[in-house]
């Protein structure tokens, strides 16, 4: 890296000024930033004895820019005297998306070199005639590798303009394939980043909008035994691309889409709940379900085909499950979700179907929760009456792509599971949880 090195961080005195910081030139706006926002901690402020560190931080200079992060944060609590003083309970919030510096001049070498890959694989398919089966593997594999990379790319408006990296992508999503024979995946990955990027966001941080709350509840004496310490993650107030998941159908998303965590999946309108497994309303039933394998879980997965159960119900009041000679059962009240996914089978609402690393299907990612696809409820089948247990039949609607549970467009790939991906932040934040 050329240049003067950047000023250590233990070398930074805090300024004390008396004067407000400037307002921006431009002025407020009405729209959200284009540009990825670099503060890694939502609570963090623009103050005065904290510049220096803040500027070093947010221009990417140096190789401390975690302890630079640390610090701000540990300056922060230190200003909050609630954090420290009495009895009470105390929730602290902070930003976990990543750190990322602005677009360089590195950056933007890299997308223009990934256009020119793209652009010069498709010239060379069509004319595959000539081309040895072995070499086009190759080139499939080397254009699939380039497109992993490029969701964790920094990059702004104008380099994805400049670059010609949006023309290259165009051009895979315009229904050339056919004629080109590309794999889907390459297809469905090209337009996922069109469409992110065309809603000018720009974030690639797989945790962007979500940040990590801790609830600290003290009770009167102090000292540690009296402390209680939690952690959650939660959305971020009014981050702008947060999607309304009461919604029928896809909902703008495309097969194979991928997240870490289920609050990821909430964020962009695929499952409307943070915890649970079914979600809808009342007026259309169930829209999105997770296959994860519930403590009661008696589901079946044959892909396209899927035996998915209910939540368990409730007894009916004042009444015994079973008569003194085991003749007859009482039926149970079902439950509220269970409830949902009747009404989604009696109008015939399109689920969501979304496979969490927690099931035991062969089918299921390997790490996180992966969208499949529309499926719709045919026919159900009580297994406890007692209780309502109720257990669905799923079949996947015709004409979509195919699952992308194996193959080299397997869903999570190697670049998300890796370190430039889930790997390499659910290492960072091992420690800070």
């Amino acid at each position: 890296m050329s240049g003067a090195a950047g000023p250590s961080i233990w070398s930074i005195k805090p300024k004390k000024k008396n004067s407000a910081p400037e307002a921006a030139a431009d002025g407020p706006s009405s729209r959200p930033s284009t540009r990825y926002n670099k503060r890694p901690h939502s609570a963090i402020k623009d103050e005065d004895e904290d510049s220096d560190l803040q500027e070093i931080f947010e221009s990417g200079r140096g190789e401390h820019s975690q302890e630079i992060a640390r610090l701000l944060d540990k300056r922060l609590r230190k200003s909050n005297p609630a954090a420290r003083d009495g009895p009470g309970t105390t929730v602290s919030v902070r930003n976990v998306r990543s750190a990322g510096p602005k677009v360089s001049r590195s950056d933007r070498i890299a997308l223009v070199s990934s256009a020119e890959l793209i652009e010069r694989t498709i010239k060379k398919f069509t004319s595959r005639r000539n081309q040895i089966e072995k070499e086009y593997q190759q080139d499939l594999q080397k254009m699939r590798a380039c497109i992993h990379l490029l969701p964790f790319s920094n990059v702004d408006r104008d380099s994805v303009r400049s670059s010609g990296i949006r023309r290259a992508l165009m051009a895979l999503t315009e229904g050339e394939y056919e004629y080109l024979e590309l794999p889907i995946d390459i297809i469905l990955d090209a337009e996922s980043i069109l469409k992110k990027w065309g809603n000018a966001d720009f974030d690639p941080a797989l945790l962007k909008g979500i940040e990590l709350a801790q609830t600290v509840k003290r009770s009167a004496g102090g000292g540690k035994k009296n402390t209680k310490r939690s952690t959650h993650y939660k959305l971020e107030d009014g981050y702008p691309f947060k999607k309304n998941p009461q919604v029928v159908g896809h909902n703008g998303l495309i097969i194979g889409d991928w997240w870490p965590l289920q609050i990821c999946a909430l964020r962009d309108g695929a499952h409307g709940e943070m915890e649970a497994g079914i979600s809808g309303n009342k007026e259309h039933g169930c829209l999105s379900v997770i296959l994860s394998g519930g403590t009661y879980s008696k589901d079946s997965d044959s892909l396209n085909y899927v035996l998915y159960c209910g939540t368990l119900g409730a007894l009916t009041p004042s009444e015994q499950p079973y008569d003194p000679e085991g003749r007859t059962q009482t039926p149970g009240v079902p439950s509220a979700n269970t409830l949902l996914l009747l009404t989604s089978m009696k109008k015939q609402t399109p689920i969501r179907l979304l496979r969490s690393h927690k099931g035991k299907s062969r089918y299921a990612p390997s790490v996180g929760i992966r969208y499949d696809g529309l499926y719709k409820v045919t026919e159900h089948e009580i297994l406890d009456v007692a209780y309502a247990m109720y257990r669905f039949t799923l079949v996947r609607e015709d004409g979509q792509p195919d699952v992308r549970w194996e193959g080299p467009g397997v869903r999570p790939n190697e670049v998300e599971v890796g370190e430039k991906g889930w790997g390499g932040l659910k290492n960072i934040m091992k420690g800070e949880r």
